[in-house]
């Protein structure tokens, strides 16, 4: 198990890195990203901070002739869990998962009493808009965006379906958002906007389609070696175009990911034992969830996991995950607690674990995340200047 190197080396230490540089916000404890040359960062007229989710460090090792593995580089940590709520959520606070309380995709929200898709912003049975209930981004993660606090032009790069999503465009503000449909316009406008842009400009740029892929083909399939090619074409075509225009750009990605299959899917309808002791559907992750108890059943939760399913999976009570610091230094977010829940089931090799609400599809992913596996945390840094 690998926890995320928060003193120097992990995703919110970059953050902490662009918020000194660039006189924004350094909210929290935990310092800036080592080794990051904060002058240089500062002098750049231009930084883009590129987020190409699901690009571990293990894909680029895969493919080592690549223009992308060839470039300079060096590791970093993404946060636990090493998912895309989670993590995104900290690029676009500075803040780890123990200050912005996003534990991950489904989410137990008390504020409203329902287990949330937080990303989406909506309840998990039925999809209804958390902000009909009362609840608005803000008040649940209680951290500003990051965008924000930057004393520069901002401007958020997404994919059109998100672009305007309720998630986005509050984590994103007050920075300009800019929609895109494809890799290809993606990289033409950003050049076009850097070109004929004098003023200092920060952009924040996320593309999503390789996780994507990788959830439905899996992370060694030939279609994600194919997306990937294209991928690094377009990083060579991009660093080439952004040539003399003190241009910095920073790529990194939220997690990596791991191949599993079907025999290593643990569905909760085949445990009875274990679903009578929960009181909530399970939160969190498949390779990280979260589990709520009946007071009553601890004991017999606890022998079912440790007698049932320890090669599966390691049980750990959520408030250690806590105090160890998996989640961050620091103070925790007021709900932390709650939202990590009584335990935390931790999938060992690729198992993951999944319950199947009504109205729900049945998990068939083939690449997955969220576990702490070298392959999930570790991401690549590259630093080019142009």
């Amino acid at each position: 198990m690998i926890k995320p190197d928060y003193q120097g080396g992990s995703l919110v230490n970059l953050m902490q890195s662009l918020g000194v540089a660039l006189g924004g916000t350094t909210a929290g404890p935990c310092p800036p990203l080592s080794g990051l040359d904060l002058k240089q960062l500062g002098e750049a007229r231009h930084i883009l901070l590129v987020v190409i989710d699901g690009l571990g460090e293990n894909i680029l090792r895969r493919f080592p002739d690549s223009q992308l593995a060839r470039a300079g580089r060096r590791v970093i940590h993404s946060v636990f869990p090493t998912t895309t709520a989670s993590a995104i959520t900290s690029l676009l606070t500075g803040r780890a998962p123990r200050q912005h309380g996003v534990t991950g995709w489904y989410q137990w929200l008390r504020e409203a009493g329902v287990v949330s898709t937080i990303l989406p912003f909506v309840t998990r049975a039925g999809g209804v808009d958390l902000r009909q209930l009362g609840l608005s981004v803000p008040q649940v993660i209680d951290s500003p965006p990051f965008l924000a606090s930057v004393d520069r032009t901002c401007r958020a790069w997404l994919p059109e379906s998100i672009a305007d999503s309720t998630y986005s465009a509050t984590l994103t503000a007050p920075a300009a958002r800019q929609g895109y449909d494809s890799l290809d316009v993606l990289g033409e406008r950003l050049l076009q906007q850097l070109r004929l842009d004098p003023e200092p400009s920060l952009s924040w740029v996320y593309w999503p389609e390789l996780d994507s892929l990788m959830h439905h083909q899996g992370p060694d399939s030939p279609a994600v070696a194919e997306l990937f090619a294209a991928l690094d074409a377009w990083w060579t075509a991009l660093t080439q175009g952004l040539a003399g225009t003190d241009s910095l750009v920073l790529l990194t990605a939220d997690h990596g990911h791991i191949a599993t299959a079907e025999d290593r899917h643990v569905r909760l309808e085949q445990h009875p034992g274990l679903h009578d002791c929960l009181t909530l559907p399970l939160c969190g992750e498949p390779r990280a969830a979260s589990c709520y108890v009946r007071p009553a059943a601890r004991q017999r939760f606890e022998h079912y996991v440790t007698a049932e399913l320890a090669d599966c999976c390691t049980l750990m009570p959520a408030p250690d995950l806590i105090e160890a610091g998996w989640l961050g230094p620091g103070q925790s977010h007021p709900e932390l607690e709650r939202r990590l829940g009584d335990y935390v089931l931790l999938m060992r090799d690729n198992y993951v674990i999944k319950d199947t609400l009504a109205g729900e599809r049945r998990f068939s992913f083939a690449g997955v995340h969220s576990g702490v596996s070298r392959e999930e945390m570790e991401v690549p840094l590259l630093v080019h200047l142009g």
